[in-house]
């Protein structure tokens, strides 16, 4: 399955900002939400984020800046990578 087993979602500035859409998409994902307090910019939000990815045991972490478009099935095909040991 490339369905992630944790969604981390880590906000470095106020939620109020964030669309109906993006709160929707959150919830169907049952995404964790992190507050970092401050927004100390993109990297320090990277590192609140893989620092829970490695408390729960993750295996692998995809990082997003909020203005990235991505393909649907890029997910797919990292872990389709990351799985034939292509990269690790």
């Amino acid at each position: 399955s490339t369905q992630p087993s944790y969604v981390f979602v880590i906000e470095n500035g106020p939620i109020t900002t964030w669309t109906s859409d993006e709160r929707r998409i959150l919830v169907g994902l049952s995404a964790q939400l992190i507050f970092s307090g401050s927004n100390d910019g993109f990297a320090w939000g990277c590192n609140l984020g893989i620092r829970q990815a490695v408390v729960c045991g993750v295996d692998a972490v995809w990082l997003l800046n909020p203005d990235t478009t991505v393909c649907v099935d890029t997910l797919e095909h990292l872990v389709r990578a990351v799985r034939s040991g292509v990269v690790d």
